[in-house]
């Protein structure tokens, strides 16, 4: 069933109102100030990659992922967040720190997220120095508690309408990857509609079933 469930990740567009904060409320905040350079680090799941497509959107700014041709840009940026730094070689750091270079002439801020702090990184000091002179803020992973609220946020959202124990079933038995929760979700939701059913356990297991 792994490999249904990473089919279910949800495409729905990250905003900072719909980012349930958990301990993250002062990394959320600073993400509404002015700054040039800023660097989120945190495990995988916590809810960078979210926070680094929304700032992008609040400013009309320019989302880069690993792997992404960092020079292939548009001529003008306002804003930009570059994302997975911590998966960079040595060719795209060469590249990466050209173009920090070429975007603090221009004044453009620029946000960055790594799975681990700057300083743990294997990375040449030049670039590691440049990423240092602005914030370093951890995004901490959310509770339990936390992602019901946030996956009751998302049903509430999509006005589905789901008991309770349904969340607690695919935290225990699916995943506790939120992108994959909310994925499924998605998912079992047209499930439901399809078969006129409420979204309840045994349905759940249901769909469920169908996805081996």
């Amino acid at each position: 069933m792994k490999q249904a469930i990473f089919e279910w990740i949800d495409n729905a567009l990250p905003t900072m109102d719909n980012f349930v904060l958990g301990e993250n409320r002062e990394v959320w905040q600073v993400l509404h100030t002015d700054f040039f350079v800023l660097t989120l680090w945190g495990e995988a799941g916590s809810g960078k990659t979210h926070l680094l497509k929304a700032w992008q959107t609040l400013y009309g700014g320019v989302y880069i992922e690993h792997g992404d041709d960092i020079f292939r840009l548009p001529e003008s940026i306002s804003h930009i967040a570059i994302d997975n730094i911590h998966l960079y070689n040595d060719t795209q750091l060469t590249e990466l720190f050209a173009l920090f270079n070429q975007l603090k002439d221009n004044n453009t801020p620029m946000l960055f997220a790594s799975d681990t702090p700057p300083a743990a990184l294997t990375w040449r000091d030049d670039l590691k120095t440049r990423l240092n002179w602005g914030g370093v803020y951890e995004v901490k992973p959310l509770s339990d508690n936390d992602k019901m609220h946030a996956l009751r946020q998302f049903a509430n959202e999509r006005q589905m309408y789901i008991d309770d124990a349904v969340f607690h079933y695919l935290m225990n038995f699916v995943s506790r990857d939120m992108r994959l929760l909310q994925g499924c979700l998605k998912q079992f939701d047209n499930f439901a509609v399809q078969h006129k059913r409420r979204m309840t356990v045994p349905l759940l297991k249901a769909f469920l079933e169908k996805q081996h």
